[in-house]
């Protein structure tokens, strides 16, 4: 199956693969096109038994997927196997960081890999302040 965005193939999904998840969430109207290239047959949840059988996983199930689209954009973490990826998500904290809180400072090691889940991250030179 293919995730198609004005008019060009943005993902492709495989046996396994979820799609929907961005509207069950924010009451979105779908961004994209999801089109078969052959016979598929898939499983349809909707919210309300999704909030029944999860919860308040659901919040990470959807970070999961976000983090592991991130994978795929990203020119060295695409070429981690399937199986690679899942134990990176299964090693994988979330954390809240308030407004204008310093996550790194330059000069100091990076001791994680980031991914930013929601909302908007600025980079500051501080040479320059």
């Amino acid at each position: 199956m293919s995730v198609i965005k004005d008019g060009k193939e943005v993902r492709k999904l495989q046996a396994g693969d979820t799609f929907g998840e961005q509207c069950l969430f924010k009451k979105f109207k779908r961004a994209c096109t999801v089109k078969a290239h052959e016979d598929v047959t898939c499983l349809a949840l909707s919210r309300n038994s999704i909030n029944k059988s999860l919860g308040e996983k659901m919040e990470i199930i959807r970070y999961r997927n976000i983090i592991k689209w991130a994978f795929d954009k990203s020119p060295r973490l695409v070429l981690l196997t399937k199986l690679q990826k899942e134990k990176f998500l299964d090693l994988i904290d979330i954390v809240q960081v308030e407004n204008s809180q310093p996550i790194m400072k330059k000069g100091a090691p990076c001791p994680f890999l980031l991914c930013v889940l929601d909302g908007t991250l600025i980079i500051v030179n501080t040479n320059k302040i």
